[in-house]
């Protein structure tokens, strides 16, 4: 989904890149047809880039965890001409997600402010991880949202603010983020900037559950 959307809103004066980022885990639950949906994907991204009305995405893949198959992504990424890393190799993903980052990509964002959050490759810097949440926040990436929301409730890299918090929690959980919906929850069950509201707070914690 995500690289079709790039597709439909591919704009040839700045960089049309998709950054997947898996475990290798098989979502769907249906590992029969995973060679299927791997070579259709390949397919497709070899005939976005060629001919005179081409449409080049970028496709980088960064695998983690032992059951991430580097062989398949490395795959994808090279019939797109982007690459493939692992994402033990933080200087490699950092050198990889900073530009993207830069150049304005919402999800590259998003990881450059995971990385500073939590040293990867980096010194922990909690103010340059909470500039690049907002970044990917004000650019409309769910995990952003979030990222910005609980670092705005912690008071981590910025001054607490509760009220900040809420609204990015809950423009996070419109986005499909059910982790968001679950510190909604939370935020009305202890009163956290705004008065205690059990009938809220479960009602928000049903909706986290039912995701």
């Amino acid at each position: 989904k995500s690289y079709e959307s790039i597709l439909s809103g591919y704009d040839p004066s700045r960089i049309n890149a998709v950054i997947l980022l898996t475990d290798g885990h098989n979502d769907d639950g249906d590992t029969s047809d995973d060679v299927d949906q791997q070579t259709g994907l390949i397919n497709e991204i070899r005939q976005g880039s060629t001919g005179e009305e081409s449409k080049p995405v970028r496709v980088f893949t960064i695998g983690y965890g032992s059951d991430a198959d580097m062989a398949a992504l490395k795959s994808i990424s090279e019939a797109s001409n982007a690459a493939a890393y692992n994402a033990t190799d933080y200087s490699r993903a950092m050198s990889l997600l900073r530009p993207l980052a830069d150049a304005g990509n919402a999800k590259a964002q998003n990881y450059v402010g995971l990385m500073f959050d939590f040293g990867r490759g980096v010194v922990v810097d909690k103010t340059a991880a909470f500039g690049w949440y907002k970044q990917a926040a004000e650019n409309g990436d769910a995990s952003g949202e979030y990222n910005l929301g609980f670092d705005y409730q912690a008071g981590e890299g910025t001054t607490q603010d509760y009220a900040q918090a809420l609204q990015w929690f809950l423009k996070s959980a419109a986005n499909g983020d059910s982790s968001a919906e679950n510190q909604i929850g939370q935020i009305y069950e202890n009163g956290w900037g705004v008065p205690v509201d059990d009938a809220t707070a479960v009602t928000w914690y049903k909706k986290a559950a039912d995701a």
